[in-house]
């Protein structure tokens, strides 16, 4: 009995390392100087690492007219710099499908890179992908499926009506300027 337990133990001990050591793998604050100084980026401001530029985006939207939503998919070829494991995204008030993000070499898009982990960091308003190999410098596509709100403000896409035989009619208009690009991504 004593060693059965002791076992359970063991077993239970090691079981709660690798669930540590798992949700160490992708810390959701990127401000510590652990990760900054390990992907050579500054996260600590606002701005994107310069390691990965975005270089064209194809984006496709479905919009649900009855409550204001759409759902989007949007295609980013990525130009990386440097090598890094670490791709950092403006975004705003979208809800990412995590299952639907890849990440393809560009120049072999039958090659898929392993995502080890994706989050949002609210307070800078990122979103973030690890992968589990570094990439080397060379053009990648990434490509996310997302959900969104057709917002009531003047940011970003967003709605607006007017009133037409005395029925109010909606229509849908952006605001992609560079300030704004953080509503949908950047």
């Amino acid at each position: 009995m004593k060693r059965e337990l002791q076992f359970c133990i063991l077993i239970h001990l090691i079981t709660g390392f690798a669930t540590v050591t798992l949700l160490d793998v992708c810390p959701r604050n990127l401000s510590s100087k652990r990760n900054a100084t390990e992907n050579n980026t500054d996260h600590l401001s606002y701005r994107l690492p310069k390691d990965v530029v975005p270089t064209k985006y194809t984006v496709h939207l479905e919009k649900n007219e009855r409550d204001f939503t759409y759902l989007g998919l949007v295609s980013i070829l990525l130009k990386v710099l440097e090598p890094t494991n670490t791709i950092v995204l403006h975004s705003d008030g979208l809800r990412i499908v995590e299952e639907q993000v890849t990440l393809r070499r560009s120049k072999s898009p039958s090659s898929l890179e392993n995502i080890l982990c994706q989050f949002h960091d609210r307070e800078r308003q990122f979103y973030v992908v690890k992968t589990e190999r570094v990439l080397e410098p060379s053009e990648y596509t990434l490509t996310i499926e997302f959900e969104g709100e057709i917002r009531d403000d003047v940011f970003g896409f967003y709605r607006s009506f007017y009133k037409e035989n005395g029925r109010t009619k909606y229509i849908d208009i952006h605001m992609l300027m560079r300030e704004y690009y953080t509503t949908i991504f950047h």
